[in-house]
């Protein structure tokens, strides 16, 4: 199997947004959460899920690191939120650190929201 440098990067934004933390939200995202909060590990399914207002029409993950890649989050129409789920892949180790893990909500006139959670890695 060939290795894919974007499932590293995949696998650490999982265990960025999986962090205990603190949460700053702005206007326009109300809601910030993830599921576990706690046990994550390779194997473990993460899911993170951002209530909006009915002005946002995309919403992105990524951490504020270089380098990192913009994850767009699905909508879901029935539930009115934004969500992301990953399993996290086998084998990923992501070296100990504080990390910043963020949510941008961008609306129809364009501007930006962000919520952010400060992630520490044991």
């Amino acid at each position: 199997m060939k290795f894919k440098p974007e499932l590293l990067v995949y696998a650490v934004l999982i265990f960025l947004f999986s962090g205990c933390a603190t949460v700053q939200l702005s206007k326009n995202i109300l809601n910030f959460t993830i599921t576990p909060e706690t046990g994550i590990k390779a194997g473990t399914i993460v899911t993170v899920i951002v209530k909006t207002t009915d002005d946002v029409v995309q919403v992105f993950g990524f951490m504020d690191m270089f380098n990192t890649y913009k994850y767009p989050l699905k909508y879901d129409t029935t539930k009115n939120i934004w969500y992301f789920r990953q399993m996290v892949p086998m084998g990923v180790i992501i070296p100990p650190g504080d990390y910043l893990a963020k949510i941008e909500a961008i609306t129809k006139s364009g501007e930006h929201f962000y919520a952010e959670k400060s992630i520490t890695i044991k």
